[in-house]
């Protein structure tokens, strides 16, 4: 989606070096002063919500310095340039990744530069749908297993499960918990999240810095990539084309399986008031990342375009007392296509449970 700024309509994505030649060597770079003689501002500093205009102002706060340039940019990217001052600018929110973003003014004064920064945090626009998930059956799960990762390959459960020493992959029948088929991980791999795409499960380690491939019918292993960034993993799932990643942040990592070395696209994770972080395993449904929210009851539905919470779903309640004992956190979503329902467990969990999502408060 294009971004508008400006006091006339001006396209984010345009580079418009070729209007500062004055920065493009090293002996034309102006030198840099800090004195203070103008403003950088926003009317509506803090928190911003999605769809706000967010008015930026540039101005002289001392007209002894006369102007030669004032140059804006936004998270590192020039989106307008004046020879003037006032310069009001209204800034179109619409469509920008959530968190926080740097609006920085350089100006240009007697060949000295200036350069200050403000900035705003911006949140989901509206309160996220409730829900209540409620149990319809549920099955036999393994209470040995430290549940960390949990999806549907045709009509077999993909789990992985955590601990060093204890770690594993395995293929299970949903409904009886019989494991076909279990790899188990060596003993100093702390196994995390694990996901299918493209005929390939992919699991996650937490503190080793690698992710593990293995053939999705035989979970015989055919090879690994280490992260792109020295981040821990936590959940993983796939939109079909890139594998997402969390690593127990707000943020999800959006990563090419043919190019693992790199990161295409990271988004935070905001609701309309606050900052959504403990993500832990993920699951795509129908176009949405669904996320366990770490020591939580909760999953929260995430926009995979802007990190905007649009649901949240308690999920307490679900092991009876006795149940609950010997358990811990809730933790694996799983969505079976075939029935059209979620399937959650946890921990040290003795059950599977089906669910469906009843309106909340």
């Amino acid at each position: 989606m294009n971004q508008f700024f400006g006091r006339k309509t001006i396209f984010f994505a345009v580079f418009i070096s070729f209007l500062i030649p004055s920065c493009t060597t090293k002996e034309s770079q102006p030198e840099s002063t800090e004195e203070d003689f103008f403003s950088n501002e926003i009317s509506n500093p803090g928190t911003v919500h999605e769809g706000d205009t967010v008015l930026w102002n540039v101005a002289l706060t001392d007209s002894l310095h006369p102007l030669d340039s004032v140059i804006f940019s936004m998270d590192g990217k020039v989106v307008d340039v004046s020879d003037s001052l006032p310069y009001p600018i209204r800034l179109q929110t619409e469509g920008l990744t959530l968190g926080q973003h740097l609006l920085s003014a350089e100006v240009v004064s007697q060949g000295k530069s200036n350069q200050k920064t403000t900035a705003f945090t911006l949140m989901a626009r509206s309160a996220p749908q409730a829900f209540v998930a409620k149990a319809i059956h549920s099955y036999p799960h393994d209470p040995k297993l430290y549940t960390q990762g949990l999806e549907f390959v045709g009509n077999q459960l993909l789990m992985s499960g955590g601990q060093y020493g204890q770690s594993s992959i395995r293929l299970v029948d949903w409904k009886t918990g019989k494991v076909a088929i279990e790899r188990k991980l060596e003993a100093s791999v702390f196994g995390e999240g694990c996901t299918v795409l493209d005929g390939k499960v992919y699991q996650l380690s937490w503190k080793e810095l690698t992710c593990f491939i293995y053939d999705a019918n035989t979970l015989n292993p055919i090879g690994s990539f280490k992260y792109p960034r020295a981040i821990e993993g936590w959940g993983i799932t796939n939109n079909g084309k890139e594998l997402i990643m969390s690593d127990g942040t707000n943020k999800l990592y959006f990563i090419d399986p043919k190019n693992p070395s790199t990161i295409s696209k990271v988004i935070e994770v905001f609701s309309h008031e606050k900052m959504v972080d403990q993500l832990n395993e993920l699951e795509w449904v129908n176009g949405s990342i669904y996320a366990n929210v770490y020591m939580t009851d909760d999953l929260v539905g995430i926009d995979p375009q802007t990190g905007a919470v649009k649901s949240f779903i308690y999920a307490g309640g679900l092991l009876s007392a006795s149940e609950a004992e010997n358990a811990e956190v809730l933790n694996g979503i799983a969505y079976n296509p075939a029935t059209k329902t979620l399937f959650l467990t946890g921990k040290y969990w003795p059950k599977l449970f089906e669910v469906e999502l009843a309106k909340g408060k």
